[in-house]
């Protein structure tokens, strides 16, 4: 399977496709850090590419309550 870099910031998040799925996977933690990833709908992607802010938002929401995506479902818009 083919995984593709279509954003990253260092340290902040990575935004991949893979095998026609768009993820986002966001550093998280103080001293233990760790991953906490999302997918995103293609709509969804297609927002965030065409607007990098958007990730930077999304990455920001998931890093400050990581607890809240861990077990999310697919995103379809930018969560409240």
């Amino acid at each position: 399977m083919e995984v593709i870099v279509l954003a990253q910031q260092n340290w902040v998040y990575t935004f991949r496709q893979r095998g026609g799925g768009y993820f986002l996977s966001v550093v998280c933690g103080g001293v233990g850090m760790y991953d906490v990833e999302v997918e995103l709908t293609p709509e969804f992607a297609a927002q965030c590419l065409a607007d990098r802010a958007n990730l930077d938002v999304l990455s920001e929401k998931i890093r400050f309550s990581p607890s809240k995506f861990m077990q999310s479902a697919t995103l379809s818009a930018m969560p409240s």
